[in-house]
């Protein structure tokens, strides 16, 4: 109870504004209607109980105005304080307590299906974020490298499931493996052609271009040969794998000439010892086979 003989001062509107901001700060950090009082006390406030009474429920008022939903006081509360909580956590980089509140919120919230123990087996497959725009956030940060707006995104994110023959992701998996040979080889080829032009042109970087042209030359043949290999353990032809994902002419129609204008492995060996290395890792058609096999089987062990 307030001192019957305190004097009550009546105070003005930015007065009483900035009080309930004090409140509801007490409040975020767990205070009750006793921390209120002895915090009015110390300041000097002069108010009763009831005013008190009246910041308070201003305050809860507030939450429930910050949260933008028609929900009880209560709720409010609760909802502003684990934000608090999440803006402590971040602020101190602490991502698990982070997340960890994220669930909290979304269980208080209804975002979640509870199961008969009370466990919490994921969210509700529905989010107000579209997927369109998670993934395009998802790219964006992970480009930034931003780990903490990966992990949050991911967390917000449903998880779907869905039924697939056993065989359909090492399918996949050969589709991009096609790719990335795909890709590889196109550079491959664009350097080596581009060193032949310098060349042709009286370049006065021979010697570096000519390098190029036999170091890539003969990696594109080699490359080539062992996808032919690779594709053959598997039972189809290379070049199905290449029109199935790739539209361009060039590795069709050219693939043929460029491996033939290669150096022999000879040319590379006397190469790379000019330049003082080994030629003992010098890659073969085995070696490449070998690598995209280990790639496929870690997909098939699955």
């Amino acid at each position: 109870m307030s001192n019957p003989g305190k004097v009550i001062v009546k105070s003005d509107k930015a007065t009483v504004v900035r009080r309930i901001n004090e409140v509801l700060r007490i409040i975020l950090v767990g205070g009750d209607f006793e921390e209120i009082r002895q915090y009015a006390e110390a300041q000097g406030w002069g108010v009763c109980d009831r005013q008190l009474r009246r910041y308070q429920e201003r305050a809860y008022q507030r939450f429930a105005q910050q949260t933008h939903r028609d929900q009880k006081q209560l709720m409010g509360r609760h909802l502003m304080q684990r934000r608090a909580l999440y803006a402590r956590a971040i602020k101190t980089n602490d991502i698990r307590t982070a997340l960890n509140v994220l669930r909290d919120e979304a269980a208080l919230q209804g975002l979640y299906e509870f199961g008969k123990q009370g466990e919490l087996p994921g969210p509700v497959q529905t989010t107000s974020v579209s997927r369109r725009e998670r993934f395009k956030r998802m790219l964006a940060a992970k480009m930034r490298n931003d780990q903490l707006e990966v992990r949050l995104l991911e967390e917000s994110s449903p998880t779907v499931s869905y039924a697939l023959p056993d065989t359909q992701m090492a399918e996949m998996a050969i589709h991009t493996l096609s790719l990335m040979h795909i890709a590889e080889q196109l550079d491959r080829a664009a350097v080596a052609l581009l060193a032949v032009l310098r060349l042709s042109q009286d370049d006065p970087q021979s010697a570096f271009w000519e390098e190029l042209a036999i170091l890539h030359g003969w990696n594109f043949s080699v490359e080539r040969e062992g996808w032919e290999l690779f594709a053959k353990e598997l039972g189809v032809r290379a070049g199905w794998l290449i029109e199935m994902n790739h539209r361009g002419l060039f590795l069709e129609y050219f693939g043929d000439q460029l491996a033939a204008l290669s150096p022999e492995r000879g040319e590379v060996e006397k190469l790379l010892e000019k330049r003082g290395q080994s030629a003992s890792e010098l890659a073969t058609a085995q070696s490449v086979a070998r690598s995209w096999r280990g790639l496929l089987e870690a997909h098939l062990a699955r």
